[in-house]
């Protein structure tokens, strides 16, 4: 309810203004006024004809002498807060009260430029909301008016906001359309172009070939342009390295290392605009990444060291960025790969720290699991003993995780390597438990990788199995590779047997009590690697000799 004073004061200039007068005083408990004969019509109009509520001068007139400017503000808060409650709550013709309301308001704004603003916030208000019907009726009002205004500065606010409008519904033509036309009524727009730049980004990675390249170098240009009209553009600036680095991608040599180079500098250009700007500091860090993988020796370690630390920045910034904490994690861990004992170790923890932190940002997310579950891997074959098979369990653990939630959202070809990891770090974790003499927990633990094997169709999953059937072949572990082999038969894994062959006959010759027979009845090929595999490692030795 609005305090008597103010009811007062606007009673008081509604009677200075004539639009309400004081009867005959009588006697009474409360006070009555007479509403004038336009105010009347004004009411009769609101009350029985919607279609008229938007040609209301006089309603117009009256608002604007309701409220003071603050008042103004304080309602057309209210007013979109009421809406945006409805309109999420998906109480759409409830919500659409408060636009009219909302339009009236905007009508009767104290100052043109702030009636403009309100306008413009309602019609973002209901794109944010998913009223889309209601933004496309408000802009095609708005369109029809303005072009017959001949008023080219709101003509072209309303063909930027016809476009976010298509943004929020994915019709990319639509967008890059729609900026055109907001550039065309304004050609010095530089929001336009630099969003102009970005929908271009976005549909040419959709495309391929020649169309995809011509995309991009459009999206260049039009983030130039924008640059040009405001060179402290920071999106703009942004949003140019993102189309060279997607362009980057598609290439290889020179043009590549040479259009990564230049997103870099965008990025640096963005963020001297904007210390601040998380998202061009951790674009800046993956791009160096990209060019520290082209690179060798120091420089490739002085390139991946720049992008932990932009990644860094970024995440200084906003904690919770989860795309700067995997790429943080990914620099790390190819700093990792360069290293050697403790400071391998020490890189790879901080690797899976940053791995773990992202996954708390976004739960469950299956290429997070995956690179903590290979970080752990990769520090669990530098470990031994009880250490070892600690980190090799919670790697298995992270990689089980990510191949199962992945199983609808992960393309199959990453579902694959996924496997194979997984088969990786089970068969070291098997080969640490046959050395260890637990035969039992050996077993559950092929069965596992068994289990990954037969749904993984890359090839690198087989020589997994393949390296370790080398080491774990010996006179001394017959038995338990003979169980092992047993298992696979079970599960009729016949191409994979085959490809184990030679392994599977050196365990029948021990068998057997090495037996002459199994070694007479095979070819000449055939015998010569089943014998070198009896023979061992001195054997391999005598050959290479």
């Amino acid at each position: 309810r609005l305090p008597v004073n103010q009811i007062n004061s606007i009673l008081k200039r509604l009677r200075e203004l004539g639009f309400v007068a004081l009867p005959p005083q009588q006697r009474r408990k409360a006070t009555y006024y007479i509403v004038s004969e336009r105010v009347f019509r004004i009411w009769h109009q609101m009350r029985f004809s919607a279609a008229s509520r938007r040609k209301l001068e006089f309603l117009i007139e009256f608002v604007r002498i309701w409220y003071t400017a603050q008042e103004w503000s304080s309602e057309a808060d209210r007013l979109m807060q009421e809406y945006l409650k409805a309109a999420t709550g998906r109480r759409f013709e409830e919500a659409g009260r408060f636009v009219e309301h909302l339009a009236y308001l905007a009508e009767a704004a104290p100052e043109p430029q702030k009636g403009h603003e309100l306008a413009d916030r309602t019609v973002r208000a209901c794109i944010e909301s998913g009223d889309f019907p209601r933004a496309e009726r408000l802009l095609e009002e708005r369109l029809a008016s303005h072009s017959a205004q001949g008023d080219n500065a709101r003509l072209a606010e309303d063909w930027f906001l016809k476009a976010y409008l298509s943004y929020a519904q994915g019709r990319w033509d639509d967008v890059i359309a729609e900026l055109g036309q907001a550039v065309h009524f304004k050609p010095t727009f530089h929001d336009a172009l630099g969003n102009w730049g970005a929908a271009l980004t976005g549909l040419a990675v959709t495309k391929t070939g020649e169309e995809r390249d011509r995309l991009f170098r459009q999206a260049f240009e039009k983030c130039e342009a924008a640059v040009k009209v405001k060179p402290d553009m920071h999106e703009a600036l942004n949003n140019w390295g993102v189309a060279l680095a997607g362009l980057a991608v598609t290439k290889t040599g020179e043009e590549r290392e040479r259009l990564f180079r230049q997103a870099a500098e965008k990025y640096e250009a963005a963020v001297k605009v904007k210390p601040d700007m998380h998202e061009a500091l951790n674009n800046w860090g993956i791009a160096l990444t990209n060019l520290a993988a082209t690179k060798t020796g120091g420089e490739r370690e002085r390139l991946f060291q720049q992008a932990a630390e932009k990644c860094e920045a970024a995440v200084k910034v906003k904690t919770d960025m989860h795309d700067a904490l995997a790429n943080w994690g990914g620099a790390l861990m190819e700093m990792a790969s360069s290293k050697t004992g403790p400071e391998q170790q020490r890189l790879l923890q901080q690797a899976a720290d940053r791995f773990e932190a992202a996954l708390k940002v976004k739960p469950n997310d299956p290429d997070m699991l995956y690179q903590w579950g290979v970080a752990l891997a990769d520090m669990g074959l530098g470990e031994t003993g009880r250490q070892q098979e600690r980190l090799l369990a919670a790697a298995s653990d992270k990689l089980d995780q990510a191949i199962n939630i992945s199983a609808q959202a992960v393309p199959s070809q990453s579902r694959d390597l996924w496997a194979v990891q997984f088969v990786q770090v089970a068969l070291a974790r098997c080969a640490h438990a046959l050395d260890a003499n637990n035969v039992g927990h050996a077993r559950s633990l092929f069965i596992a990788a068994l289990d990954r094997l037969s749904g993984a169709e890359h090839a690198s999953a087989k020589n997994e199995m393949l390296f370790f059937f080398r080491w774990a072949t010996h006179e001394t572990r017959a038995d338990s590779c003979a169980e092992l082999f047993s298992l696979m038969r079970e599960r009729k894994m016949e191409r994979e047997l085959a490809l184990l062959e030679p392994f599977v006959l050196a365990v029948e010759y021990w068998q057997k009590g090495k037996d002459a027979q199994v070694l007479d009845r095979l070819n000449p090929e055939l015998r010569q690697l089943v014998e070198a595999i009896i023979k061992g490692p001195a054997a391999k030795k005598e050959d290479s000799r």
